[in-house]
């Protein structure tokens, strides 16, 4: 079982501290001319309303960084940069204003135990850092098979003398439905619904636009919902499967105006796109290509280094990455459909000339090629 506590921030990007923040920078090697310039970017911002045109007297910014500009986000990754070394047991994962602890063992009481003394030391450090918890949209979760989850987590919660966090079932993290038991159904069904409500509002102007407009549409509003983070959630299952390419193929008959009854593949092959589980195994191929060319985060192509532990090297070289991958052992099925296990299985399909190809932009050519050639 896995234990998480997703961390929520109150306007996380106004209420960095200047002062904090510049004392950081420092520790981070920025001196001279470089610092003076940030603190003045930094120091005497005015901010003032307007209403009607009449414009309020102007307030000096005294903290927060600038918001719509490349620095600020930049700025606030810096700030939050050294939270996660207040952490002892928990696994912690960062993403700009965006923190989540895990916590992985058999016994429930041992996770929620790590689970608050980590939050506890979370929480501390957001008070030396004026940064304010948001606890209603923290949210505390367990993940598990139906079997562990029914007898063990009844009395799970993470509550300490000043906060109480929700334990909820599912939870939308950076775009995605994490349920319990991580089905992906909560997500699926999003997907469906939110698909459903777009291609019906196209539906409604269709008869005003013509093809080429239509089809960017699609493409712009519906497209990315249905293959936004599909390598962690394509394992949903046959039928949701079924019922996303039902979607896509709706989409693509409505492009061409034609009524839902048409053939789906006539549709799909007039407009020249792949099948939707086609674009998922593209983009899986692709981050396999990241990950077994250095491309990706540590945490992702470590694992596949594992895999490669029965070759001399386990440095991934342009020797050892035209290899086979060691396909790894699951009992259960769950374990069968992550990422690590049906990525390896997608990697060592390819020739070696594929695996070799130097640049990642040639990749997914050679890569959609070969999927096309594989469907004939």
């Amino acid at each position: 079982m896995t234990g998480a506590i997703y961390i929520d921030l109150s306007k996380a990007f106004d209420t960095v501290n200047h002062v904090l923040l510049l004392d950081k920078l420092q520790k981070f090697g920025i001196k001279g001319h470089a610092l003076d310039w940030m603190t003045n970017y930094l120091t005497d911002r005015t901010q003032c309303t307007s209403v009607n045109g009449n414009l309020s007297s102007s307030l000096s910014v005294e903290i927060g960084v600038p918001q719509g500009s490349i620095l600020g986000p930049l700025f606030f990754i810096i700030f939050v940069n050294d939270l996660p070394s207040v952490t002892k047991l928990c696994k912690v994962v960062l993403y700009a204003d965006d923190t989540a602890l895990f916590y992985a063992a058999d016994d429930v009481n041992v996770i929620q135990r790590s689970l608050l003394s980590d939050f506890l030391h979370i929480s501390n450090w957001m008070d030396v850092n004026r940064l304010i918890l948001n606890v209603d949209k923290t949210k505390s979760m367990i993940f598990g098979t139906h079997q562990r989850l029914k007898s063990r987590v009844d009395n799970f919660n993470i509550q300490t003398n000043e906060y109480k966090i929700d334990v909820v079932n599912n939870f939308k993290y950076l775009g995605v439905i994490l349920d319990q038991h991580l089905n992906w159904n909560d997500h699926v069904n999003m997907i469906i619904k939110s698909v459903s409500r777009r291609l019906g509002a196209i539906w409604r102007v269709r008869r005003f636009l013509d093809k080429k407009t239509s089809e960017l549409m699609v493409k712009a509003l519906v497209i990315p919902i249905i293959t936004y983070c599909a390598v962690v959630w394509m394992s949903c299952g046959s039928k949701m499967q079924i019922q996303i390419q039902s979607l896509h193929s709706r989409a693509a008959k409505l492009v061409l105006g034609r009524g839902k009854f048409a053939s789906s593949s006539q549709a799909l092959s007039s407009l020249n796109w792949h099948p939707i589980n086609h674009q998922w195994k593209i983009q899986s191929f692709v981050m396999m290509y990241k990950c077994m060319h250095n491309m990706s985060p540590l945490y992702l192509s470590s694992k596949f280094q594992e895999s490669l532990s029965t070759h001399k090297s386990s440095r991934l070289t342009r020797s050892v990455v035209k290899n086979n991958l060691k396909i790894p052992f699951f009992r259960l099925e769950k374990g069968k459909s992550t990422f690590f296990y049906r990525g390896i299985s997608l990697w060592n399909s390819l020739p070696v000339s594929i695996k070799l190809v130097d640049d990642i932009c040639i990749f997914k050519t050679v890569v959609r090629k070969f999927l096309k050639n594989r469907i004939k």
